[in-house]
């Protein structure tokens, strides 16, 4: 595939991503719920602002597939082009109004995302990348912070709240962490988590369970930025629809962040089968 022609499709697709920042505007976003699943919940704008970028996307490039985190199937042909969306990631965040969510668009080919932008409508904050074209926010530059001593590391979290048959595994990690590093950060958004290592932010970002559509978009920027992301396992993190650990860093704190992992002897305890 020419990266050309994808580079070209960051201008669109960022006006579009702007465009359905009113249905999430905090003085009158539709925030009627559905249940999911344990503290797994869907509003009327998740599904509204899915539908939007649908529409659009399908409107730019006809040709290409789409799989949203709302859709009724999750599956990705690695052979098609496909968008991968996360309408409102931190939909508990969105509900509360606790200003901190974000859309994820990412686009996938052969398991690899190639194109991706993250955007927050509080802090008017757009992260994008293509692949080889390095990654930016609000148009400039980000790259990764340079730190490479964990005891000073600003660490993220993800808490899978989903799963809190898991609860005791997951925290004993994060106690681990929180006692090697500077401190911990929770935000309930895992892409703009990630996005935040990228920008140098944070320092370390992990999570037991995450789906395509929560590190889609925010992967390419982080390893456009200079970063590192792998699973829990150190294995190279496919986007094929399936649920996967996931462990984001600089680079240079990458080993000693899967060391603590490792040593907290949670992998197999925390792992999810979809």
């Amino acid at each position: 595939m020419n990266m050309q022609d994808i580079h070209a499709l960051l201008e669109p697709v960022s006006a579009l991503v702007r465009s359905v920042r009113p249905l999430m505007d905090d003085r009158s976003a539709d925030r009627s719920v559905t249940v999911k699943g344990d503290s797994d919940f869907v509003t009327a704008a998740d599904l509204a602002v899915q539908q939007a970028l649908e529409t659009g996307l399908r409107t730019l490039r006809p040709d290409f597939a789409f799989m949203g985190e709302e859709s009724a199937m999750h599956t990705i042909d690695p052979a098609v082009p496909t968008w991968v969306i996360d309408p409102i990631d931190g939909t508990t965040n969105f509900i509360h109004r606790y200003a901190f969510s974000a859309i994820s668009v990412g686009l996938v080919l052969g398991g690899e995302p190639i194109f991706g932008i993250v955007f927050n409508p509080y802090l008017d904050e757009l992260f994008a990348a293509v692949k080889g074209f390095g990654a930016t926010c609000n148009g400039q530059p980000i790259s990764v912070s340079p730190l490479d001593h964990f005891d000073t590391a600003l660490v993220g979290i993800g808490t899978m709240p989903y799963y809190k048959e898991k609860t005791s595994d997951t925290f004993r990690l994060w106690c681990s962490l929180f006692n090697a590093g500077a401190d911990i950060r929770r935000s309930g958004s895992a892409a703009l988590d990630v996005c935040y290592v990228a920008a140098g932010r944070m320092d370390v970002f992990a999570e037991p369970s995450l789906g395509s559509w929560d590190f889609a978009a925010s992967s390419i920027i982080l390893r456009e930025a200079g970063g590192t992301l792998t699973d829990w396992h150190n294995t190279h993190l496919a986007c094929d629809g399936h649920r996967h650990s996931v462990a984001a860093s600089n680079g240079k704190l990458h080993q000693t962040l899967l060391d603590f992992i490792i040593n907290a002897d949670v992998m197999a305890t925390t792992e999810i089968d979809d």
